[in-house]
């Protein structure tokens, strides 16, 4: 064994009755070294802590709950994702964080088990040192537990890295491990690391594991939201605006979710080179009823358009994406409301199509100071059949003259504003008003 203890170099194995390194002091491990020598390894627990320390490919061996780091435990990285083991524990109890995935060179990682409640003021390190109120939740993290916290000093090294911990038994904190979450404290409050993925158990020595993100000063075992339960309305989902073929592009994918039991509900999409966008996961729904969710999507602009599966949950819809066909019938077109010569405003094309195959309109309009609104591009239906499509446009107030619009295969119109509107009365049904704000509507 070869290791560095305050600038002296220590051939032999530290004392059998106990290893110490005080604050601000640190033993540099450039080999292998057995736990199993000593049952007392142990730093100071302070603002400056010492460290037990491995440089590179060194290792700590046969650590176990009888022989294990009482304190903190720096791994220098001296190759680019360079793991390590860290065999950090109470003194009788192990709890090894093991670090993967994507690591910098030349960065140190260092880490400490506290046991206990990170609400108190346990956390000796900045920054964010000590309490971590576990009453302080993230999105999707509905509780953390009490039993106790991993300190994590990270010495800038950013996001990316993988993070796997040994967990002691939850089973009185949670019932399911696919709950169960690593969570990382990012000074007001505990994230989710994990994502969707659960632990391996919920017992002694079960592993979860989590990807780091930049600001996590201490680590922790949290729980997720439960599995949602719920019925999508395929007739309701589609992609706004429809991506166009050829063209890489990001779009929403728009779908309604019945939620007979709220919880989150994992995602996935295929087909078509479409995509989840970066860290789109799941969908998260903390009531039931119809909801509607928007989900950021990416299409890869060189696949063909044809359809896309989304699941959500237990759930799957077939969105089509291949262009719909249809006849358009000019003489039923709309402006709801006319636009007002002079007075920029929105309005409504009501066009009115007899669709032949399902799928995707592209729409294009010019004229009169006429233009699409708010990024659309398409209409899509999921059915045949006549069907009026609604198309938001924006006016710009220029001079009324001839609007032209096109809707895909369907055809092209062309319609004359000079003409007089027309008046029309619609019947319209509405919430009763409640009656002191004034009188029910019918």
């Amino acid at each position: 064994m070869l290791m560095l203890f305050c600038g002296l170099i220590i051939q032999d194995a530290f004392s059998q009755s106990g290893n110490f390194v005080p604050s601000g002091g640190e033993a540099v491990n450039y080999g292998t070294i057995s736990l199993g020598t000593s049952t007392a390894w142990s730093t100071a627990r302070t603002a400056t802590p010492g460290y037990f320390a491995a440089s590179g490919t060194a290792t700590y061996t046969n650590a176990s709950d009888a022989n294990n780091i009482n304190g903190y435990v720096k791994h220098y990285v001296k190759a680019a994702n360079q793991g390590f083991t860290f065999p950090v524990g109470s003194g009788t109890d192990l709890r090894t964080l093991t670090t993967s995935g994507a690591i910098p060179n030349g960065i140190s990682l260092a880490t400490a088990w506290i046991v206990g409640d990170p609400s108190g003021n346990l956390d000796p390190t900045a920054p964010n040192a000590g309490a971590h109120n576990i009453a302080s939740l993230g999105s999707g993290i509905t509780a953390v537990s009490s039993v106790g916290q991993w300190d994590w000093i990270d010495n800038n090294a950013g996001g990316g890295v993988t993070v796997t911990v040994s967990i002691p038994d939850v089973s009185g904190f949670a019932n399911s491990a696919a709950r169960l979450r690593l969570v990382g404290w990012n000074g007001s409050q505990w994230v989710n690391l994990s994502g969707n993925t659960g632990a391996s158990g919920v017992t002694e020595n079960s592993t979860l594991s989590g990807t780091m993100i930049p600001g996590i000063t201490a680590i922790g075992i949290g729980l997720g939201l439960p599995v949602g339960a719920g019925t999508i309305d395929c007739t309701q989902t589609k992609f706004q605006p429809a991506p166009v073929q050829g063209t890489p592009s990001q779009t929403v994918l728009v779908t309604t979710i019945n939620v007979t039991s709220p919880g989150t509900f994992t995602l996935a999409l295929a087909g078509s080179g479409m995509s989840l966008a970066s860290g789109v996961t799941s969908l998260s729904a903390s009531q039931t009823g119809l909801q509607t969710f928007y989900i950021p999507v990416n299409y890869d602009g060189t696949t063909a358009l044809t359809s896309s599966t989304l699941t959500a949950g237990a759930g799957s819809c077939v969105v089509s994406l291949a262009p719909a066909t249809g006849t358009i019938d000019c003489s039923q077109t709309q402006l709801s409301p006319a636009p007002v010569q002079g007075t920029p405003g929105q309005t409504v094309l009501i066009v009115t199509v007899n669709v032949t195959t399902a799928g995707t309109f592209p729409v294009t309009v010019s004229g009169s100071g006429m233009s699409l609104s708010n990024g659309v591009t398409s209409v899509s239906t999921t059915t045949t059949g006549t069907q009026k499509l609604y198309i938001l446009l924006n006016y710009d107030g220029s001079t009324l003259g001839t609007l032209n619009f096109t809707i895909g295969s369907a055809g092209s119109c062309s319609a004359n504003l000079t003409s007089a509107p027309k008046q029309t009365v619609s019947n319209v049904w509405t919430l009763a008003c409640v009656p002191t704000v004034g009188p029910a509507l019918k």
